[in-house]
């Protein structure tokens, strides 16, 4: 997989193509198809800078299935943003901003500004295509604000340059150049020539606008200067195409359309559909101006195939404007109509006051919030160095203290001494020996933690039988009576819960004894829940007439046979909750505890046994989470609310549901600022998604 990205590192688009066919195949052979989602991903870009879209959008649906095959959600974000880039290059422009939503809920979620940066540029630059300036706007100004905060120069004069964009777009040219010209500043700070280059570029079509011709030439020449020297063969194009406009305006056709010629000449070699149709309805208004009508038409038409009211509207616009206004001096009044109509339909849209007044909310809250951000700042800093005045002052009387602190702890040891020197030196030896036990004390606990960890560590082949699923553990202390085991054995797959009394080292020590007990138990080629409860309970009342000090533990035991596709349970005094078919089920275990000695005859356990028939989820869990205090009014979360929620939330991946489950429980302990309880018992959750 690395050998794939370090070929798409370097620009070798067709033998990245490759390796990554190559893997995936070796990957599907071999059955490990954690790698998939990333190989696909890979795949899919390097379509996309082939301009394959077409193949692009399908290894990046391949992605997406992949992802939700083996719950890696590493880089969905990153998948769903390069199959919305397809969307987009295919001009399917609401599948693309479906996409890029679904990426920024992932990209949230993982905490990605970049790529929440990339999603949002893009959704702003489809908006502008489709001349929905406002919501532009928005996706831009939120952009501005990531990239402000993360101290992204670079991208903060992309975002810059964008807003300018769209206030170009709108008429406001005013707006658009002190966004251009910030942009311009940054750039020259950090000496970034690609960002000098556009902020150039983009004044410069403001003096066009205002029909300075010389000054926009001055910048659109500085623009072209510094793209050759990056060899940008994108913004050579358009550059270009802007210097033509301005000579078409100064009416020196012949270098304009020399100009074209170029720009045409080398959007054909990079194949940019947009820049060559771009080039058309340009050589056309120049034939227009030149009053050679009907070389214009066949040019404004030729453009007009490409561009549609919701495809690069203004470019749309002044296409139907040249061709209303080519008919007129053809006398062809029906088509000079025809024209006209549609060119009012798209100016409304361009010109809607509702959208110029959304255009004014944002940009004045995005005012507002930068002046809010200076005053805070200012305000900050005031604080920081009243503060740091108070803090010298306490360190000066915190000085003064200790001196007199160690004046006076000086005349006592002499005093001590003069006592008795036998006496110190007993008090020493005695504080010395408590530390070494308390020292050995926390590294016997923290060596007993690696060792419990260990004990329920995994195995390899059963980490890939086993279906999605999470692990919510939070022992109270270094290690916990609250356990999990998960075996593979044969055609079966054991998941055992245990619950033991207390918590700490003790219940630890009767945790481990219990997974030991187990592991012997289901080795010896015991299958069925309660029959493995019954041996367990027996094992253990026999170590418990041994050792008095010996508790009981409440266990939970899910047995999952392959080949049938069958679910047995049996619980002791812990229950088995799934969600089938979207219906919730509860089945309690028996009330009998294991090593429990108060009632005689005891209760047999009790087995559930049921088909899968549909996608299943299942959970298990000790009386931790339940049993929690907390919330404003430090009452008990309650059995019935952990289950309220696995509920709500069964419907998202595992490891999304584990991340809102630690959240919940951060919550409950922490419900506001200057509240929090004290955890106060060891707490494991668990959960598996069986398939048909």
């Amino acid at each position: 997989m690395q050998h794939t990205k370090d070929l798409y590192k370097k620009r070798d688009y067709n033998a990245s193509l490759e390796s990554a066919s190559n893997s995936i195949s070796l990957s599907k052979e071999s059955l490990y198809y954690d790698h998939l989602p990333c190989l696909f991903l890979y795949q899919s870009r390097s379509f996309r800078r082939l301009k394959q879209y077409k193949e692009g959008k399908k290894s990046a649906l391949s992605a997406i299935y992949w992802v939700d095959k083996t719950n890696n959600v590493d880089e969905v974000g990153d998948i769903y943003i390069e199959l919305a880039r397809n969307y987009k290059s295919l001009y399917q422009y609401d599948s693309a901003i479906n996409h890029y939503k679904t990426a920024i809920y992932h990209l949230e979620n993982k905490q990605d500004t970049i790529g929440l940066s990339i999603a949002l540029n893009n959704l702003g630059a489809i908006h502008k295509i489709q001349g929905n300036y406002s919501k532009a706007l928005k996706y831009y100004t939120k952009d501005l604000e990531i990239n402000t905060e993360q101290d992204y120069k670079k991208d903060m004069i992309i975002a810059l340059n964008n807003i300018g964009q769209v206030h170009f777009n709108t008429k406001s040219f005013n707006k658009a150049i002190s966004f251009y010209e910030r942009a311009e500043s940054i750039a020259e700070e950090i000496d970034y020539p690609r960002g000098i280059a556009s902020a150039n570029s983009n004044i410069g079509a403001i003096y066009h606008q205002l029909k300075e011709a010389d000054q926009a030439l001055e910048k659109f020449y500085i623009a072209l200067s510094l793209y050759k020297k990056q060899n940008n063969s994108y913004r050579i194009c358009e550059t270009y195409l802007n210097i033509s406009n301005v000579l078409i305006m100064k009416e020196e056709y012949s270098v304009a359309l020399s100009f074209i010629k170029k720009s045409q000449e080398l959007s054909k070699e990079i194949k940019n559909h947009h820049i060559l149709n771009k080039s058309y309805y340009i050589e056309g208004e120049c034939y227009y101006n030149m009053g050679k009508y009907d070389q214009a038409i066949v040019l404004l038409k030729k453009a007009e195939q490409f561009y549609n009211e919701d495809h690069y509207t203004i470019e749309y616009r002044n296409i139907l404007k040249h061709l209303h206004q080519s008919y007129i001096e053809k006398k062809n009044y029906k088509k000079a109509y025809h024209y006209l109509d549609k060119w009012l339909v798209v100016n409304e849209k361009i010109n809607d006051l509702e959208q110029k007044k959304i255009i004014e909310d944002i940009n004045s809250k995005f005012e507002n919030k930068q002046q809010l951000l200076l005053i805070d700042q200012l305000n900050k800093q005031k604080e920081l160095k009243e503060e740091k005045i108070i803090y010298q002052n306490r360190i000066n009387l915190f000085l003064i203290m200790i001196s007199l602190l160690l004046l006076a702890f000086l005349v006592f040891i002499y005093l001590i001494n003069r006592k008795g020197r036998k006496t110190y030196k007993l008090i020493r030896e005695q504080n010395h020996e408590i530390l070494t036990i308390h020292s050995e004390l926390m590294d016997s606990l923290k060596l007993a933690s690696k060792i419990q960890r260990s004990i329920v560590e995994i195995p390899r082949d059963t980490k890939q039988a086993l279906p999605e699923h999470f692990i919510f553990w939070k022992p109270l202390q270094e290690v916990s009576g609250d356990i999990y085991h998960i075996e593979k054995k044969d055609d079966y797959i054991f998941i055992t819960l245990m619950d033991c009394t207390g918590h700490g080292a003790p219940a630890s020590l009767l945790a481990t004894l219990g997974v030991k007990t187990l592991s012997d138990i289901i080795d010896e080629g015991h299958v069925h829940p309660d029959e493995i409860l019954e041996e367990l309970d027996q094992r253990i009342d026999v170590e418990s007439s041994l050792n008095k000090d010996i508790s009981g533990m409440d266990v939970s035991i899910l047995v999952y046979d392959i080949l049938a596709k069958t679910i047995s349970f049996a619980g002791a005094k812990r229950p088995l909750y799934f969600i089938n078919e979207n219906e919730p089920v509860y089945i309690k275990g028996t009330r009998r505890s294991i090593g429990e000695t108060l009632f005689t005859p005891k209760k047999p356990f009790e087995r559930h046994t049921f088909n899968i028939t549909s996608d299943i989820k299942l959970y298990m869990y000790s009386d931790g989470f339940g049993d929690q205090f907390g919330g404003i009014h430090n009452k008990k979360y309650l059995e019935k609310n952990l289950r309220k929620f696995l509920f709500e939330h069964s419907h998202l991946p595992f490891e999304v549901q584990k991340d809102l489950l630690r959240k919940e429980y951060i919550n409950w302990i922490s419900p506001s600022e200057g509240i929090s309880h004290k955890s106060i018992d060891d707490t494991l959750v668990i959960g598996f998604n069986f398939t048909v």
